[in-house]
């Protein structure tokens, strides 16, 4: 690459190398550093884009935080299964005032190549960010007053109307907690709802649905938060002769909701809004995604987004 005056006092650029040796260096590079680079023109992007190969199946972030003495120890890779390539973003020694936040933490959700986590073994002010694997950003949330089970997000966290959504249980009576938080908003603190929900029934998965955040709880239980008028509904009781107590996971794809058997024989289900049921379809529409399985055991894991070039 050259760079040449040009008049007015500006600076053009001559991408002038050959694109064998691009691809040498672009192969070099970390997936961050990838990322910025395919903006730079659509000459880079074609060639990453041979590189960084996406076959609709999400990748893995592998990752473990920990105190040693006085450092953190930060382990933090990415796997792509269909490649079953690790590319690594972190092994090494970092200060506590850049990673000490996130020793003892767990992933809660994972969206647009963003992760929500949560620190683990708190019972009151739960400590919740955001944070971008790819670019390395962070995105402090408010405490959460009680530890979420399970949660979700609407979109991209830098979108102004990003909806947080994180359900939990009170231990007191059994019934559900619901909490928001609005990124647009001007006070972002989270909004608590105590809700109804089934006894004995442990959330399995959450995602978000035309304007909806939808639990799936054991044997097939359905219910709904509607972010507009911040209503909760009991829309399915399930079916345990199909569900049974086996883990399912619940996806959104094309605005519909499907659950999935996480275990042989896997059976995928269809929500049918009309009739409130559980309608069994031949297989998922998307890939089976949820068939995934970390590399590495000594790692937590969870299922991310791989970046879009």
């Amino acid at each position: 690459m050259e760079k040449t005056e040009a008049t007015g006092g500006s600076t053009t650029c001559r991408y002038d190398l050959p694109d064998d040796a691009l691809r040498l260096i672009f192969s070099r590079m970390s997936v961050a550093d990838q990322i910025r680079s395919s903006l730079v023109c659509n000459r880079w992007k074609t060639l990453l884009q041979e590189i960084i190969s996406w076959d609709g199946l999400p990748w893995m972030l592998l990752y473990r935080w920990h105190i040693q003495g006085t450092v953190v120890k930060s382990v933090c890779k990415l796997y792509a299964p269909s490649e079953k390539k690790t590319y690594t973003l972190e092994d090494g020694i970092k200060g506590q005032e850049e990673r000490g936040k996130f020793v003892e933490v767990g992933a809660l959700a994972s969206k647009k190549g963003w992760v929500l986590f949560q620190r683990k073994n708190k019972v009151r002010a739960v400590p919740i960010f955001l944070f971008c694997p790819y670019t390395g950003e962070v995105i402090d949330l408010p405490d959460l007053s009680k530890p979420a089970c399970r949660a979700s997000f609407s979109c991209s966290p830098k979108s102004a109307g990003c909806v947080l959504f994180a359900f939990g249980f009170l231990v007191i009576n059994g019934r559900g907690v619901v909490s928001i938080c609005r990124r647009g908003s001007d006070n972002q603190a989270w909004k608590t709802f105590e809700v109804d929900i089934i006894p004995y029934s442990y959330v399995r998965s959450v995602v978000y649905c035309n304007g909806s955040f939808y639990c799936l709880f054991d044997q097939g239980r359905l219910g709904a938060f509607s972010v507009a008028t911040e209503q909760w509904d009991l829309l399915c009781n399930g079916n345990s002769e199909d569900f049974g107590w086996s883990p399912w996971s619940l996806t959104e794809f094309d605005g519909q909701l499907f659950t999935t058997r996480m275990i042989r024989p896997y059976k995928t289900f269809r929500f049918d809004f009309s009739g409130r049921i559980w309608v069994e379809e031949a297989s998922h529409p998307g890939r089976a995604y949820w068939k995934l399985k970390a590399p590495n055991r000594h790692l937590r894991s969870v299922q991310i987004q791989p970046p879009k070039l």
